[in-house]
């Protein structure tokens, strides 16, 4: 239940703080009026007892003030034990066995640091000094009074609760809180409430442990109370004329791949009095890379209210690959504040990729060559279907395999990474320099180590070794031999305060494995930076854990653990199949022509007779070796004359291929052969091998077209062999026991 509880104040919190923002947020006055506010206290505004100094409610109202407007202040002048005498002006005179003020840190050096306010922040010091409810109140009266009268507004924190053993303490500075919020509201900050239980003691949630000091938790509380105040709204003062202002400008949805309609939205507010007229705002970009101009003009109508917001939109082509600038600004007569009347962003497109589809033609069956031209970053995927995921080929050409019809696949040009980057860190808080430390690391899926990143103390040009091994570097820290050098690089150190990049890497690990790792200065007077800790810290995305680890001394010879070395990790993983953007799938064909030309078998005729020969419809190119380029042929054979006479024709089909046959085509005088009686005849026709006769045949003469004899043969039979003879048309004579005639064959 306890822990239930804790998860339920850490919610209440964050939403708190959520809403708080928002709200602060979206008025555009207060986001365009830079103020400066300082901060009086004692430890806690100091930054006692939070884990870093980031959680600490001061820093982390600054980081709230500068996400307003990066020209926000904060200025701290808290000290560690001051009360509230130590605030008091500089021309105070405290009485008796009381400090003096510090002129530092006092309301006077506040004042003088020209602040839109200030806030006190004075916990528990004066009830723990002994100091009475009066003294505390009467100094506190004359802070705020001294404020007041140099016009700067002031915020008064309540007491917190302390864990005093002594009740009569604890509600002392109940009382005190009590006052606070009567006396000095609205400008007063509750930093009593959900922190406190009800005999006035800590929250152990939000104790940090010694009973007088927050944690990180409660901090956040604090933090969330300032920005309920709501400072910024408070001080500011509304300019007397009108001042239009451009917020920003941002691409939407953009990830890098550029588009032709890439969608911006344009923010801009009135920060001065209300205004009716008509807004005109220009939008200039341009392309550096290549040069191309462009401009448009957002209208609106009407104007805006004071402190009103309006967001307009438009479009910007980024389809082509370079850097573009991209500036709205507008020039209005009634705006006579300039420097917020204009915004230039920039940003970088990779440009979208295309594809130009290159299809391949097979005359006949076989393999096709096709083609998908792109830009040279992207990846070519081909498919076999458009609705298919897993590719069956990769780059711009692709060969099929053996085809006999036509088929179409798919081709997809990818630009961009085709898998995810992440990072992994541990901190940049560190108090030791020392030689070398190391880690592990665990792969909670397949991925690839790019490259790593270390905070190293030692500026300028610095070598740096790693060392790796399978497994964890526990029990093997002095252990030389159980590392292999992984390699050595030159890094230039240029801020010791923040992580160097290390470019070494390119190390596979699959789900599951472990890697020690050892980053050791090649100079021993070098030095990277850690920290020390109680128990070894975890840290882990959803693809990998970083485990702290060890300081190590010079070549594996001291070891001291646990030790939280700042340094991170670049990697990748995962399947990103259509990269930051992608063409489509766009078929790509492969036609294989089925189209078939046969003018028929070879043939005589008489002189007398014509003969029509026909090609395919609907194609194009018709070519006949008798000059016709029809897709019909008239054979005259008295045009031919006598003779063998080799007819052909072509024609292109509607994939480029030429179709094209040819037959003999014989003339002869053939008036006067005798026909062959019906009940004689011979098989078959067209032959090959053997003509076959229906009865028996006393001799036979066979003679080609120019009335050569090619075969004699004498004797009874009703069959003769002519596979011997070339293909053509042949005249055969033919003795019978009661006749003598003459028929024709063709020779297959």
């Amino acid at each position: 239940m306890v822990k239930f509880s804790n998860f339920l104040k850490i919610l209440i919190v964050l939403v708190s703080f959520a809403m708080d923002t928002q709200a602060q947020l979206i008025n555009p006055c207060v986001a365009q009026n830079a103020i400066r506010v300082v901060v009086l206290g004692s430890s806690t505004a100091a930054g006692a007892g939070v884990s870093t100094s980031d959680s600490a409610w001061v820093n982390r109202y600054e980081d709230y003030l500068l996400s307003i407007n990066p020209n926000n202040e904060v200025i701290n002048l808290a000290q560690g034990g001051y009360t509230t005498y130590r605030i008091m002006r500089t021309s105070f005179v405290p009485p008796p066995n009381r400090p003096n003020p510090d002129v530092n840190k006092n309301i006077s050096a506040a004042l003088a640091l020209d602040p839109e306010a200030i806030i006190v922040n004075m916990p528990s010091n004066d009830v723990s000094n002994g100091y009475s409810y009066q003294e505390q109140m009467d100094n506190l009266d004359s802070i705020v009074a001294f404020s007041n009268s140099a016009s700067v507004p002031i915020w008064i924190c309540t007491t917190q609760p302390k864990n005093y053993t002594d009740s009569l303490l604890r509600q002392l500075q109940f009382e005190i809180k009590d006052s606070i919020l009567l006396f000095y509201s609205p400008n007063t900050i509750d930093f009593w409430t959900t922190i406190a239980l009800p005999n006035h003691s800590i929250d152990p949630f939000y104790d940090s442990g010694d009973g007088t000091h927050l944690s990180d938790a409660g901090h956040a509380i604090l933090n969330q109370r300032v920005i309920s105040a709501n400072i910024p709204s408070a001080v500011y003062s509304p300019l007397p004329s009108v001042d239009y202002a451009i917020l920003d400008i941002s691409p939407n949805g953009f990830v890098g791949c550029g588009d032709s309609l890439t969608y911006f939205s344009l923010v801009i507010a009135n920060v001065g009095i209300s205004d009716t007229a008509n807004l005109a705002i220009l939008i200039e970009g341009q392309n550096t890379l290549s040069g191309t101009f462009f401009s448009d003009t957002l209208s609106l109508n009407g104007g805006l209210n004071s402190c009103e917001i309006d967001t307009l939109n438009f479009y910007v082509n980024l389809f082509e690959e370079g850097n573009y600038s991209i500036l709205a600004h507008f020039n209005l007569p009634a705006d006579t504040i300039s420097y917020n009347d204009s915004l230039e962003i920039s940003l970088e497109s990779l440009g979208h990729p295309t594809l130009v589809s290159i299809p391949d033609s097979l005359c006949s069956n076989g393999n096709g060559q096709l083609f998908a031209n792109t830009n040279s970053q992207d990846t070519v995927f081909w498919y076999n279907s458009i609705t298919d995921s897993i590719p069956i080929g990769f780059g711009q050409n692709f060969t099929t395999g053996l085809l006999t019809n036509t088929t179409t696949y798919y081709a997809e040009a990818v630009r961009g990474d085709l898998f995810y980057r992440d990072e992994i860190e541990t901190t940049l808080n560190s108090n030791i320099n020392w030689n070398g430390a190391m880690i592990d690391l665990v792969a909670h899926q397949d991925l690839q180590l790019d490259s790593f990143f270390v905070k190293i103390n030692t500026p300028g040009n610095q070598q740096i070794e790693i060392y790796t091994k399978t497994g964890s570097h526990l029990g093997f820290e002095l252990t030389s031999s159980a590392w292999t050098l992984l390699g050595t690089t030159t890094v230039n150190v240029i801020d010791p305060d923040n992580f160097t990049d290390v470019a070494l890497g390119n190390i596979s690990l699959l789900n599951g494995d472990t890697l020690g790792i050892y980053f050791q200065m090649t100079n021993p007077n070098s030095k990277i930076s850690y920290k020390t800790i109680p128990s070894p810290i975890s840290r882990s995305t959803n693809e990998i854990e970083i485990i702290t680890g060890s300081g190590v001394s010079t070549n594996f010879s001291n070891n001291y653990y646990p030790r939280d070395l700042n340094c991170g990790a670049y990697f990748h993983y995962g399947n990103r199949p259509v990269g930051d953007c992608s063409t489509g799938k766009i078929p790509v064909t492969a036609y294989v022509s089925n189209t078939a030309l046969n003018l028929g078998n070879d043939t005589i005729i008489d002189i007398a007779d014509t003969l029509i020969l026909s090609c395919p419809t609907g194609y194009s190119n018709y070519n006949w070796s008798i000059g016709t380029v029809n897709d019909t042929a008239l054979i005259i054979a008295n045009n031919l004359g006598f003779g063998i006479h080799y007819i052909s024709a072509s024609f292109t089909d509607s994939i480029g291929c030429c179709i094209s046959d040819s037959l003999i085509v014989g003339i002869a005088d053939l008036v006067g052969l005798k026909e062959l009686k019906n009940d004689f005849f011979s098989y078959p026709n067209p032959a090959t091998h053997a003509l076959n006769f229906s009865k028996d045949v006393q001799s036979l003469q066979i003679r080609s077209l120019l009335g050569n004899t090619v075969l004699s043969q004498l004797g009874t039979f009703n069959k003769v062999v002519i596979e011997h003879l070339p293909k053509g048309l042949y005249i055969l004579d033919i003795t019978t026991s009661t006749d003598r005639t003459t028929l024709k064959f063709v020779k297959d």
